[in-house]
């Protein structure tokens, strides 16, 4: 009976392989970053010093006895993406400045 069932399977159609028509095309490649302004990455900077903060208070919070949430540890647990984003932004923002 195994024989049966695995006869019922769809099988690979060597042919239309070959042509191309059933083969998923690979993805595109990734665009080049485009250059920010100072203003797009002050904006950013601000954004992410106030992330941080925020995460800093909730540290304080957990260090303290609170129980945080799924999404409070979320939060916790992206601060040091959050910083190393952040030592992006200004170097970038450094270099912006030096060729000003």
């Amino acid at each position: 009976m195994a024989a049966a069932a695995s006869s019922s399977l769809p099988r690979a159609n060597p042919a239309a392989a070959a042509d191309g028509k059933n083969i998923t095309p690979p993805p595109p490649p990734p665009e080049p970053e485009a250059p920010q302004s100072a203003e797009d990455l002050q904006k950013r900077q601000k954004n992410l010093k106030k992330k941080l903060k925020q995460a800093a208070e909730l540290r304080s919070k957990v260090d303290a006895g609170l129980e945080p949430s799924a999404e409070q540890r979320e939060k916790l647990d992206r601060a040091t993406l959050l910083e190393a984003e952040l030592a992006d932004v200004d170097t970038k923002l450094a270099a912006l400045e030096t060729t000003s």
